[in-house]
This record gives structure tokens, sequence and C-alpha cells, in this order.
């Protein structure tokens, strides 16, 4: 009863909602939150993979009157080479709520592991490299990120070799033994990709999560990465774990006076 009850009570994220073919319509935009709201979602990420996009996507989240569902904006790096990487990173991360690296090379992958900038990564079940051991332990030692599972692209792939769903699983479990938080995102391309929440989670456990943990991976883990960028974009952050949380009165410094060179004697002995 408790159990059922507090799932009532959840909030529920999708963090992949891709915008780029229509971010000049501003009215098919409002129409997507709009649908997504009344399908039960109270947050979403107004996602990109060109950063020449950020600009657009900035402008049209400021003019939304979204109502009562959060909309955040992401960034999803897709690049091959980790200086590129790196050069994004330091650019956007703090001009987005979320920013996400597909891995494409092996070096990415290392990287985007144990970046703390790195909020998602994701991986491509038909091509190299794939999320292993070595990236589960760099993410639980040094970074911060989640392993998504960005369901429409998975589907695509594993449509061209269905066996490729074994792979899912294998993550999964590596996931879990390493203590790597997921989330499920819809990875969607335009409103009728969009999916309620539980069909979300539905497709999620397809793959392997449990029904808790594909619950958590469209609500507790989401949002955390939400609320976690809030506080690191606000102004009274300095450093994890350092918040500034007031203005003290203005220190004066007591005025001493200072007598030149030629005032000074030395002392007799």
């Amino acid at each position: 009863m408790q159990k059922a009850r507090a799932d009532k009570m959840r909030r529920f994220a999708d963090l992949g909602v891709y915008v780029e073919g229509f971010l000049d319509d501003i009215e098919e935009v409002k129409r997507l939150i709009d649908m997504m709201r009344k399908l039960g979602f109270d947050c979403i990420a107004l996602s990109v993979t060109n950063p020449k996009f950020l600009h657009d996507l900035d402008r049209i989240s400021k003019r939304l009157d979204s109502g009562e569902v959060n909309v955040v904006t992401r960034l999803t790096i897709v690049e091959s080479d980790p200086e590129r990487v790196k050069a994004l990173l330091r650019k956007y991360r703090g001009h987005v709520d979320v920013i996400g690296v597909k891995c494409l090379s092996n070096a990415v992958a290392r990287l985007a592991a144990r970046d703390g900038r790195v909020d998602l990564v994701s991986f491509n079940l038909v091509k190299e490299p794939t999320f292993d051991e070595v990236e589960a332990n760099l993410i639980k030692e040094q970074g911060n990120a989640f392993l998504e599972l960005p369901i429409w692209e998975l589907f695509e792939q594993i449509g061209k070799e269905h066996m490729l769903s074994g792979l899912v699983l294998e993550w999964i479990q590596l996931a879990r033994e390493y203590e790597v938080p997921i989330v499920t995102t819809s990875s969607s391309r335009s409103l009728y990709d969009v999916r309620a929440p539980r069909e979300l989670a539905s497709l999620a456990m397809f793959f392997g999560l449990s029904s808790e943990e594909a619950l958590d991976s469209i609500s507790k883990n989401p949002l955390s990465i939400v609320e976690r960028s809030r506080v690191k974009r606000s102004p009274s952050f300095v450093m994890p774990g350092v918040l500034i949380s007031g203005r003290g009165e203005p220190y004066e410094e007591d005025k001493v006076e200072v007598h030149g060179i030629r005032d000074y004697k030395p002392r007799r002995t």
C-alpha cells in the first residue's frame, strides 16, 4: 500500500527530447510541452546536438510559459575527439542544465566517465566503444555521470540486429555492480515519439531494469541531475560542497600608522 502511494507521488522527467528539427516553430514546441504535461511529466529537457542551436534554444525557453512543467535545456556532445569534447565542455557547461556525451571513441568514453561536468553518457549498440568495466569504475571513482538509455535510439539499432538487446542487459548489470545510476530518456525527435512516463518505464523494463529501477530512471535519477545543475549554476555556488549562504558586513581594516624607514632606529644591545 505504501509503495503504491509512493509511486503515485513520483515526479517524472524526460531529459532527452530533441527539438532541433522544429526550433523555428515555437508553436510546435509549445504543443510538445503541453502534450508531455498531459501525459504526466513534471520536467522536460529540450535537447540539441549541435551547439549552434543553443542560442535559439535559450531564446525559446525564455519565451515559453510552461506552466506546471519545468523546462530545462540540454546539449548532447557527439564527437570522437576528446580534445574537442573538452573544449565544448569548457564553453557550454555553464549555459545548459544538462550535458550528455555520446561516446564515439574509447578516448571520449574514458573522458566522459571521469569528467565531473558530464551528466549523461550513452553508447551505440552497433559500433564501438561499449560500456564496460573501465567506464563503470571511472564513473564510480571519479565522475558524476549517469548511464543513459535513450529508448528510441536503442530500438532503432536493435531493429537491425535483435540479439543486440542482450548487450543493453550487460550494461545494466555492470551499472548495478558498480553502482552507476541509470536514466531512461525517450530520445524523441518529434511530437509523435513521446510516450507517457509509465510506458517509458515499461520499455526500459524490456531491456532488463526492474520495475523500481525503471521508475527511478525516469523520476528520482533525472531529477537529481536537474537539481545538481540548479545548485551549480546558482550565484552562491563556489565548488562542490561549498556554497555562499549570505553576505556579512564589509570588513574594514584598522588604520595603522606606518613610519618611514628614516624613523627606524636600531635597538641597542
